[in-house]
Parts: C-alpha cells; structure tokens; sequence
C-alpha cells in the first residue's frame, strides 16, 4: 500500500526540501533550412507539356562545444544552394502498333559554401550539369524503356596553407612551414590546387553516366514478368573529399580523400508477379558498385581499431577510400 501510494503521490515526497536548476546552454546546435521555389507548367495543343522549376535554400547551422567564455559557435556552416531544372513531356507517338511517351530533361546547380569553426572540412563552390532522356514504349501485351543521363559537377575547395601541406605529405610547423616527407602519402586532387593570397584553391571535376532498361511482358492476363536493368553513379561529398578532424555530433576522428573517384552502381533484377485471391510476386536481384566509397577505421597492427589521444579523449580515426562491392 506504501509503494502505491508514493506512485501516485503528484510529487515525491520531501521534494521541497531540494532545488535544482541550470541554463541549457552549450553543447547545443542551431539549424535553419530557408526555401523559396517557383514553377511555371506549359500545356501545348499536340499534348506535349514543358515544366520550369526554380528553387533556392538557404541552410545555417551552427554547433557549440562546452567552453568558458566563448559566445561564438565552433562550428559554422553557411550553405546557398540554387537548382533549376528544364523537363519536356513530349506528345504521344504511335509506333508499331504501340504508344511511344517520353521525357527530357536538363538539371542545373550552383552552390556556395563557407565554414568557420574549428578544422572540419573547407569552404567550397560547386556547380553542375546533367541531361536526361527516357522513353518508354507501351503495348498491351508487353512495354520497353530506355532511359540515359549525364552529369558533369566540378568542385573547388578552398583550403589553408596548413590543409595544403597534409595533403601533400608534408609536416607545418611556424618555423619551417611545409616539409615534405618521403613517408607520407600525397593526397591532393589529381587536377592540383593553385595557390591565392591567403589559401589554396583545390578542384575536382567529375563525370557520370548512368542508363535504364526495362522490360514487363504480360504472359497471361494476371501474370507479367518484369527485367530491369541499370546504373547510377553519385560524385563523392565535400565530407567525404576533405573533413579532417570530428564536430560534437561526430564522435570520431575522420580524414577524407580528394582523389575519391565517382561511384557506379550496376543493378539487375528479375521479377514474377501474378494477381488473383492470393497475390504472388517472386523477385532475384543483384548490385554489383564500382569505386564503392566506404568510412572504414584504421587498423593497428593487431587488426583492431586504433584509438588517438586527443584533447577531447580518445577516438577512433576513419578514414574514405575506394572499393568494389556485391550486394
């Protein structure tokens, strides 16, 4: 009877006698995501239909580690992001019998970034550019598409002289400034970087291909056997190509690679489908990743793990690399 009466007592007993409070200050982050898009449709009389979209985003996030005296943020992320796209539906074709529909596309990007804070990842502008085509031919008894794109994106990081030296394989200290050592590996992206006034300007240029085809044959009116067939391929982050070092919410030491190159997914599935009272639908599939991007930990000679000391504690230290993989 006690502990149900303490359970449903509204306060604890003797609470009164005790008071706690505090400020919730730092660690703590603050994020806001602005957006503003437009969008225009054109109908035309054929059936064809032309679709315009703009859109900009703004994205600040600041992060703050528990410090004395310090009001500014450790980490300071400034993002503007403006994308446009172009996409034509065009009219309907009969061919061979069947209705031949598509659509064409153009994608375009710009990008500004600038960081503050303790040694993260660098400032960096990028731009890209992609086409598209997919069409695809419907018959009752069985329909095709073959879709393609390509994109090109370049990205120029802005790095210190400090940065540089890393990547190089080199040792700074204020004495000397950058020695190079025989031992370390270099790591600066294979188009170099170009010294300014007060930084490097370090840039990657990337090209992808991606394609689709597909096929669904109806064997009977509630059976189809559907094969698809395809790629797509993504350019390496900024985080992936540069971030040296860790932030409160990435308890860990990570070290990117500028000479990354573009993943390539290759995917090929199989399907079988039949309606009726009880639906079935049986499927293989298999992907196959070219230059797979993989954050994996350096290991110490015993295979395991290897920890640093930091002024923040121990942690463990990841690096990005290349692989191929089977999924």
């Amino acid at each position: 009877d006690d502990l149900l009466a303490r359970s449903e007592a509204p306060v604890p007993r003797s609470v009164d006698l005790y008071r706690v409070t505090y400020n919730i200050n730092r660690p703590r982050q603050d994020v806001a995501h602005p957006r503003l898009m437009a969008r225009a449709v054109g109908n035309f009389d054929n059936g064809s239909r032309l679709g315009l979209t703009y859109a900009v985003q703004l994205n600040l996030r600041e992060e703050r580690e528990p410090t004395r005296g310090n009001s500014r943020p450790d980490f300071d992320f400034f993002l503007l992001s403006h994308t446009a796209a172009v996409i034509y539906d065009h009219a309907p074709v009969q061919l061979a019998g069947a209705q031949l529909e598509g659509t064409w596309g153009l994608n375009v990007m710009a990008q500004d970034n600038r960081y503050e804070g303790l040694p993260l990842i660098p400032s960096y502008a990028a731009g890209s550019a992609g086409v598209f085509a997919l069409e695809r031919w419907r018959h009752p008894s069985i329909e095709l598409e073959l879709g393609a794109r390509y994109e090109f994106t370049r990205r120029r990081a802005f790095i210190s002289p400090i940065a540089q030296c890393k990547l190089a394989g080199g040792i700074w200290t204020v004495e000397t400034g950058c020695s190079l050592q025989n031992s370390l590996p270099n790591r600066l992206p294979e188009n170099g970087c170009t010294e300014r006034t007060d930084d490097f300007s370090c840039g990657s240029n990337f090209h992808m291909f991606s394609f689709a085809v597909g096929a669904l044959v109806r064997v009977a009116a509630d059976s189809s056997i559907k094969l698809n067939l395809s790629s797509a391929a993504r350019t390496p982050t900024i985080d992936e190509q540069y971030i040296d070092g860790n932030a409160p919410s990435f308890p860990l030491l990570a070290e990117g690679d500028t000479r990354l190159r573009p993943e390539t997914n290759y995917t090929a599935s199989l399907s079988f489908t039949k309606q009726g009272p009880l639906n079935i639908e049986a499927s293989v599939y298999g992907s196959y990743v070219v230059d797979y991007i993989i954050f994996s930990p350096v290991l110490d000679e015993n295979g395991v793990p290897a920890l640093w000391q930091l002024v923040r504690g121990r942690q463990p230290r990841f690096y990005y690399s290349n692989t191929d993989a089977t999924f």
